[in-house]
């Protein structure tokens, strides 16, 4: 009885560090992927969810991806960090396995995009509006050669625009900058203002991600 206890251990320790490896070996592949997929300057760190995982590997479904970014570019627009949380992400293990292009499909998803005063100044002249947005704790502050000065502002989010607003000066013209969907039916829902960063909050219906 002892020994078969000892062989069962045995079992289950090497049973666990198979899955801890598979585990490790599918999140470099999925960090990689998104890295191209998303134009990333570097690989974002990822986790996979479900236990144990390797039914989930061969089965081509997980209940939860959790990925973050350092950093992202696209059209103009550049953002500090990048998080996404997806759920019900399901792919083709055979397509992987044969090194053929495959689409990565999730049921929903959200997360958020940092962008900093300067990112944000930097998109606004990008897009020929010549502004200086600065944010300080939970206040932002705007300086234009119209305004003459820097005054108190407001900072939103409709739909892919984001607004910059003076509410010191009135009558003063508000600025805006397009927002890049950087991922199929993204869609941006609110701003908040976190030291010198505008967090952007965003959610995901049936997004794809093209390998």
């Amino acid at each position: 009885m002892r020994r078969l206890l000892i062989v069962l251990i045995i079992l289950v320790v090497l049973a666990v560090g198979a899955d801890v490896g598979a585990r490790l070996l599918a999140q470099s592949w999925v960090s990689k992927e998104l890295a191209t997929s998303l134009h990333l300057s570097e690989q974002p760190n990822v986790s996979l969810g479900g236990f144990p995982f390797i039914p989930h590997l061969l089965g081509g479904t997980f209940p939860s991806v959790a990925a973050n970014a350092g950093g992202l570019t696209a059209e103009g627009v550049s953002f500090q960090k990048v998080t996404l949380s997806l759920r019900d992400v399901k792919f083709s293990l055979v397509e992987l396995a044969a090194g053929r292009k495959t689409t990565i499909r999730a049921a929903s998803g959200t997360g958020t995009a940092a962008i900093t005063s300067a990112e944000l100044t930097s998109a606004l002249h990008a897009h020929g509006v010549s502004v200086t947005v600065r944010m300080d704790g939970d206040r932002v502050f705007v300086r234009s050669d119209q305004l003459g000065q820097e005054v108190g502002g407001t900072v939103a989010v409709d739909g892919q625009t984001l607004t910059v607003r003076p509410t010191g000066a009135p009558g003063a013209f508000s600025f805006s900058v397009k927002l890049p969907q950087v991922i199929p039916n993204l869609e941006y829902r609110r701003v908040t203002i976190e030291g010198s960063t505008a967090v952007l909050s965003f959610g995901l219906e049936h997004p794809t991600f093209q390998t």
